[in-house]
């Protein structure tokens, strides 16, 4: 993915990586190397106001600022569905 996003930014093509808020993938060599050479852009945004049913923390890393349009966090307006798994199915996948 790292050497991907290298060749894209290199082309001025726009990226974009999804990933957990609180996600590993962040702290991993390979991204740190990005995060250092590109300085990505980093939003924060809480599906739960884009009609998920969980708090759920999502980050997005891009080398195009029109990605903090969807920085929008969690108001406290509503209440958020409890967390499981149905039939071996994780919520988040349902969310997704």
């Amino acid at each position: 993915m790292s050497e991907l996003i290298f060749e894209l930014d290199k082309l001025n093509i726009t990226w974009t990586v999804e990933n957990p808020w609180t996600s590993l993938m962040w702290l991993t060599s390979y991204w740190v190397e990005v995060d250092t050479k590109l300085k990505p852009c980093y939003c924060e945004l809480h599906n739960c106001m884009f009609g998920g049913l969980h708090l759920k923390r999502t980050c997005l890393a891009s080398n195009n600022k029109a990605i903090m349009a969807l920085n929008i966090l969690c108001t406290g307006g509503h209440e958020h569905a409890p967390w499981s798994i149905h039939d071996g199915i994780f919520d988040t996948a349902r969310e997704a």
